[in-house]
This record gives C-alpha cells, sequence and structure tokens, in this order.
C-alpha cells in the first residue's frame, strides 16, 4: 500500500510516496518517489458555483483542478493559475515552481503531479461499486472535493 507522507526538514515541508510492507519484527516503509516542496493554501471566500463541462477526462480534470485552486488562493495569470511563485499550467497539468515540480496541500490531501497522473490512470472495470470508491479515493488523495452529479458525470467519461 502506497501513500504520502510528509517530512520536515529546515523547517520546510517535503513530501515522498512511501510503500508499507510487513516484515516479521514489523511494519517497514520504504521511500518510493520524491514528490517535491509542500505548499499550503489559505481557503478563500471566493466560492466557484461554476457547473463543470467536459467532453473528456482532461478538459474535466483540468476545470476540477482549476476551480479548487481558485477557492485556495490561486489567480488566473494568462494561460496558468499562480499563487506567489507556485504555478498550475492547466494544459500539461503540472504544478511548478522555477521548473521543479511542487506539492499543494489542499483540504485532507496532496495535490500534485503523481496524485493527478492517479486520477489520469484510473480504468473502469465491470465493478462499479469498487471502482467508485477507488476513483473517490484518488480525488480525496488529491485534495480535490467533487459534488454527487460531478462525480457521475466524470465517472462517465472513462
Amino acid at each position: 500500500m502506497a501513500y504520502i507522507r510528509t517530512k520536515n526538514i529546515n523547517k520546510n515541508s517535503y513530501a515522498y510516496v512511501v510503500e508499507s510492507t510487513k516484515t516479521a519484527k514489523g511494519p517497514r516503509q520504504k521511500v518510493k518517489q520524491y514528490l517535491g516542496r509542500v505548499y499550503e493554501t489559505t481557503k478563500s471566500n471566493n466560492i466557484n458555483k461554476s457547473v463543470i463541462t467536459a467532453k473528456n477526462k482532461t478538459d474535466f480534470l483540468q476545470q476540477l483542478i482549476t476551480k479548487e485552486l481558485d477557492k485556495n488562493g490561486f489567480s488566473q495569470q494568462g494561460s496558468h493559475l499562480k499563487l506567489d511563485t507556485v504555478v498550475f499550467l492547466p494544459k500539461s497539468l503540472t504544478l511548478q515552481k522555477k521548473k521543479k515540480h511542487v506539492v499543494v496541500k489542499l483540504n485532507e490531501g496532496y495535490l500534485c503531479n503523481h496524485t493527478v497522473n492517479n486520477i489520469k490512470k484510473f480504468a473502469r472495470t465491470q465493478d462499479i461499486a469498487k471502482d467508485g470508491f477507488k476513483l473517490a479515493k484518488l480525488l480525496l488523495d488529491a485534495g480535490l472535493p467533487i459534488s454527487e452529479e460531478e462525480f457521475i458525470s466524470f465517472y462517465k467519461l472513462h
């Protein structure tokens, strides 16, 4: 089971993908991937009630992430969103700071290239209940709250 862990080094937080394995002496964790420095945001009073209308999953993700980042203090600058020096590029669905990948802590999750790629890689199977839980977990791990109607329309796009 892999999950995201943060470590504080010199008063800065950094995120890693960590995998747990069972051993005779107890569970052990192994770092699988470095994700980048963690930046925290503050929720603004700007409530965007726009409905997501997308024809494919990439456009849907762009609109969903843009809407959530807008709620958390990012501002539109040209074709990208920016908060201080952290930039979100909607076309490539990446978060960067000076060409380095970063992680943004949103709600109870971490929005980064790793979590976005996990959502993009999600594929439907025959078991709708299992798929629903898996997709919901992926979205919450990325810190992206989603309404019931939006969730159903996103699931249908797969």
